[in-house]
C-alpha cells in the first residue's frame, strides 16, 4: 500500500522563480500554456497540497503578483539578479519548522504528482539529500534534510546547490523516476510548444 504525505517527515517546498529568463527572451514565468495557466502557475500546481509551507522565491519587483500564487509564501529576493544561489539563500531563510525542503526550479511545471509523492517517502532523515534520476539523468527537485540547512541558507552566486551536492555526494539518494518531467526545464519557447503564448 502507498505510503501518505503525512507518514513522512514535515517537508516543504521552495520554488525559485527569480530569474530573468535571458534565453527565453522574455519573462517565462507568466508565459501562458496550451490550458491557459502560466507556465510558474503550472509548476506550483504540481506541488500545492504535497508540500508545507510551499514558498515561491520571486524578484522585488514581482510583489503585485496574487492570482497564480494562491496558497504560497511568497519570498522577495533582493538579490535575485546576482543568481540563484542569493534566491536560494533568500528562500531558506523563510523555512523554520520542516525536517527537510525540496528545492524546485520555477520553470520545470511538468513534474508529476505521482513522482513527488515518491520523493517524499524516500526523505527518511535530516541528514538525507533525496534527488530523482530519469535515467542517467539526474533532476529536479532535490530534497535536503534539516542539517543541510545551514549551508543552503548561506549560498551565494549563480550556482545554486551544486558545490553543496558535489561536498555531500556520498549522503545523496538518487530515485529513479520514471518521469521526464523531472529533468525538462523551459530554456526557450519552443521547448513550451506552438500552441501557447504570452500572458
Amino acid at each position: 500500500m502507498n505510503a501518505s504525505p503525512q507518514t513522512v517527515p514535515a517537508q516543504g517546498a521552495l520554488i525559485l522563480a527569480g530569474g530573468f529568463g535571458k534565453r527565453f527572451g522574455g519573462d517565462k514565468r507568466r508565459w501562458r500554456l496550451a490550458d491557459g495557466r502560466t507556465l510558474l502557475e503550472t509548476t506550483l500546481d504540481c506541488y500545492r497540497g504535497l508540500f508545507e509551507p510551499l514558498i515561491v522565491v520571486l524578484r522585488p519587483e514581482d510583489r503585485n503578483w496574487s492570482a497564480e500564487l494562491v496558497g504560497c509564501e511568497r519570498v522577495f529576493a533582493a538579490d535575485a539578479r546576482l543568481g540563484m544561489g542569493h534566491s536560494l539563500a533568500a528562500g531558506m531563510a523563510a523555512i523554520d519548522h520542516a525536517d527537510a525542503v525540496f528545492v524546485a526550479l520555477g520553470d520545470m511545471p511538468w513534474s508529476k504528482r505521482a513522482t513527488l509523492l515518491l520523493l517524499r517517502q524516500a526523505m527518511r532523515s535530516r541528514a538525507m539529500i533525496v534527488r530523482p534520476a530519469y535515467g542517467a539523468t539526474p533532476g529536479h527537485p532535490v530534497g535536503f534534510g534539516r542539517n543541510y540547512f545551514t549551508a543552503l541558507g548561506s549560498l551565494d552566486g549563480d550556482l545554486g546547490a551544486k558545490a553543496l551536492l558535489r561536498r555531500h555526494a556520498a549522503q545523496v539518494q538518487m530515485v529513479p523516476v520514471d518521469d521526464p518531467g523531472v529533468v525538462q526545464d523551459i530554456d526557450r519557447p519552443e521547448a513550451i510548444g506552438a500552441s501557447s503564448g504570452k500572458a
